[in-house]
């Protein structure tokens, strides 16, 4: 995976989902800049995928 160097939060990214995109660590980030630039998944899979660490393992809730 090529690391991305603008880790700023993507363009359409906003409210809760920018708070979110806020709150990951730099290694995240480029896992879901990957998710979401490259694969296209929707903002939201994007965090569970970065905070999953790539994976493609669901987080589980609750």
């Amino acid at each position: 995976m090529k690391n991305p160097t603008n880790l700023n939060v993507p363009r359409g990214v906003s409210g809760k989902q920018r708070q979110l995109y806020l709150s990951l660590t730099d290694a995240q980030k480029v896992i879901y800049r990957h998710h979401f630039d490259v694969i296209g998944q929707p903002a939201g899979l994007c965090y569970v995928a970065a905070i999953a660490g790539g994976s493609g393992e669901e987080v589980r809730r609750g």
